[in-house]
């Protein structure tokens, strides 16, 4: 086993039992199995999704990936808000891996050393990831596309994995497409003419997900829309027709 197999071992052997830890501990808190505001707001879609309503009709009001995801959960396993809890802290441990073999691709074995224990003892990783919010699967995403991205002179087929992933970030939270440019100009700095078939792949790949989506929210309401309708949620609720400064009100999901 390579040296920087055993550092991302140990560490995500850490890190699953601070995890497991803390799953059984929340359980006591009131609010485990009762969520609120964003988390109730994605478990009710899921639910719903998993009755069998994939679709009103309506746009998006969020990038609907983790939702859906969550959905596929609940509609194979059944409605169970821990199931979507453990989804989280498994996207949690698959981003610690991938970021501690990230740091010793760039940094070798002292980046992997100081990689792993800041993401071993990060708590708000694990509390984050114990909520059914979509920033785990953001995360990971995320990560997983810069890995792909920087390790694709390893094998072939990583660039355009990279902007798959890329992608399916971008239909999670939006807000990463903030940061296509730099992906643009760091693949054009990096990948050499040759591999210029896989760059435009990688493109193809990452705007096929928001196409979809995006097309879909268009259609719904006749007019472009991009992956999620709202134009930034505390926008939208200090900003709505039926705002009135003092409550926070989100649309109803569907079902």
């Amino acid at each position: 086993m390579r040296e920087r197999d055993r550092i991302i071992l140990w560490a995500l052997a850490a890190g699953a039992v601070l995890r497991v830890i803390y799953f059984f501990w929340s359980q006591e808190l009131p609010f485990f199995d009762h969520p609120l505001m964003d988390a109730l707001y994605h478990h009710r879609l899921a639910a719903a999704l998993a009755g069998g309503v994939w679709w009103d009709g309506r746009p998006y009001f969020r990038a609907p990936l983790y939702p859906y995801l969550l959905g596929t959960l609940y509609s194979a396993f059944g409605t169970h808000i821990a199931l979507g809890k453990l989804m989280g802290h498994a996207f949690g441990l698959a981003t610690g891996g991938l970021t501690i073999g990230l740091a010793h691709h760039v940094h070798g074995r002292r980046g992997a050393l100081v990689a792993a224990p800041l993401w071993v003892g990060s708590g708000l990783l694990i509390f984050f990831e114990g909520e059914l919010l979509a920033d785990a699967t953001f995360t990971f995403l995320t990560v997983l596309s810069i890995y792909l991205l920087l390790t694709s002179d390893d094998r072939k087929t990583r660039l355009p994995a990279s902007g798959w992933a890329f992608g399916l970030a971008a239909v999670t939270r939006p807000t990463i497409l903030i940061a296509a440019p730099l992906f643009a100009w760091w693949a054009w700095r990096t990948v050499p003419p040759a591999g210029r078939r896989r760059l435009a792949a990688a493109v193809l790949l990452a705007i096929l997900p928001l196409a979809v989506v995006s097309g879909i929210n268009s259609s719904a309401v006749g007019r472009l829309v991009g992956p999620a309708s709202q134009g930034g949620v505390n926008f939208y609720i200090g900003n709505n027709l039926a705002a009135d400064g003092c409550t926070a009100v989100l649309p109803e999901p569907w079902g």
